[in-house]
């Protein structure tokens, strides 16, 4: 990955047909640097086409400069059409002041919309921003090629994708069409370190989930809303494992959107035998959706570099019951047997804890305490990571809020954009959207 393409165009001028923007949540705090994984295979199955493609992630040029301005970069790349992410809800409020700047300058581009949140909140986005054009609702292959073979002709308005995702070939590793590559890979979530050990890449093998993990807007409520229904695609292992097979040339961790671990065994088997036979000296970065088995760890071990691996693991919290009815379904045995598994077979991992958790508030602090001071003691996780949940469009708890005990302040898109419009400078919203019953029914009664 160096520097955007110079590929033959179908047009001559230096008017661009694409220009894809990764938005930063606001322009006080530029978080949120990794682009969804599937962008680079939409992006270059446009520029496949021959049309003339680059992308931009603000958050990352925010980081390298803080001279950086959107209105000004985007000076120098005049396109026909701009792609903005909306995925995640913390992109919503930062892509909607995108879509402005960028109508405010070629007032006559085409602005197309597309991702989770995006696909969840699309007539409010048409309704409440005229400079956006076009969201895509559900998977985006195919969907900016027709756009761009139809720009004459197309009309505002939600466009829905394909009944299915692609999972045949598609390039999805190269990013060479992104404005400082380079530096991409050496970002974490919230920032670009230099100094990281291990550059890394995500990498889609696939699409969907079925679990039901409270906090989560991927889940399989979300899931059904967007798509019609929670089935899993997986893309075949021996184009995942040549993938791979790429990627280790380049760079040292690969994370996976899609937990191998929960696939059937005869899949994950065949990935690993595939990764093998192609020579794939990478690590991976997997977040197991519950505890990966002995035999998978046995089996990843002949596979990965264990050094360059970590595995993210979400107890969430020590009470056994309140994992389970928030979607995390292992006992503290199987925590522990696991993660004396992994230390004796040489992989890092890391831990996730949650505080606010629904249902957590009955938990006995003691025994908390207890099973926080076991795991520091007898274990060495790289770290141990203590988030508070915000509340997910789409999530289990957005949708049930009854069922976990809470009430719910953020519904809309317009919510989740003035969630980030009130939070203090650089810092994320203190809001989360969401509190017990019982602590606002305290609040409202001394509001009163």
């Amino acid at each position: 990955c160096a520097k955007p393409s110079s590929n033959t165009s179908r047009r001559s001028s230096s008017v661009l047909d694409l220009v894809h923007v990764h938005p930063s949540p606001s322009l006080g705090f530029p978080g949120f640097l990794y682009l969804p994984a599937g962008v680079f295979g939409l992006l270059n199955e446009v520029r496949g086409l021959g049309y003339q493609v680059m992308a931009l992630n603000e958050p990352l040029e925010m980081q390298l400069s803080s001279k950086f301005c959107l209105s000004a970069a985007l000076a120098s790349i005049p396109s026909r059409v701009y792609s903005i992410d909306l995925h995640w809800h913390e992109h919503l409020c930062g892509g909607i002041r995108v879509a402005r700047c960028i109508k405010s300058r070629f007032p006559k581009s085409l602005i197309v919309v597309g991702g989770l949140s995006a696909s969840l909140f699309a007539a409010e986005i048409l309704d409440s921003v005229p400079e956006i054009d076009i969201v895509v609702r559900g998977y985006g292959e195919k969907t900016l090629a027709t756009i761009l073979r139809n720009i004459n002709c197309v009309s505002r308005g939600i466009l829905q994708g394909p009944s299915a995702p692609d999972l045949g070939p598609q390039d999805l590793t190269s990013c060479d069409l992104l404005l400082h590559a380079d530096e991409y890979l050496y970002c974490s979530v919230h920032e670009f370190n230099p100094q990281r050990h291990h550059s890394l890449f995500w990498l889609k093998n696939g699409h969907g989930c079925r679990q039901s993990c409270c906090y989560c807007g991927g889940a399989l409520s979300a899931q059904r809303e967007i798509f019609g229904h929670g089935n899993i695609y997986r893309r075949p292992a021996e184009l995942v494992a040549a993938e791979l097979a790429a990627l280790s040339r380049r760079v040292d961790t690969v994370g996976l959107i899609l937990d191998p671990s929960s696939a059937p065994a005869a899949y994950w088997r065949a990935l690993h035998r595939a990764v093998r036979s192609a020579g794939a000296a990478c690590g991976l970065y997997i977040e197991p959706i519950g505890l990966p088995d002995n035999d998978f760890i046995d089996d990843f071990v002949r596979t990965f570099a264990t050094d360059k691996s970590i595995f993210a693991l979400s107890p969430l919290c020590g009470d056994e019951v309140a994992r389970r009815r928030n979607g995390k379904l292992f006992s503290n045995d199987q925590l522990f047997s696991c993660l004396d598994k992994l230390e004796c077979a040489g992989i890092r991992y890391c831990l996730y804890f949650t505080s606010g958790l629904p249902f957590s508030a009955q938990s006995d602090p003691r025994f908390e305490r207890w099973f926080r001071r076991e795991l520091r003691t007898h274990y060495k996780p790289l770290f141990a990571f203590d988030a508070t949940v915000t509340l997910d469009p789409g999530s289990p708890m957005a949708r049930n809020p009854e069922y976990f005990g809470i009430t719910t302040t953020l519904h809309s898109c317009s919510d989740y954009v003035a969630r980030w419009q009130a939070a203090p400078p650089g810092r994320p919203p203190e809001q989360l959207g969401y509190a017990p019953l019982k602590e606002a029914a305290i609040r409202m009664q001394s509001a009163s």
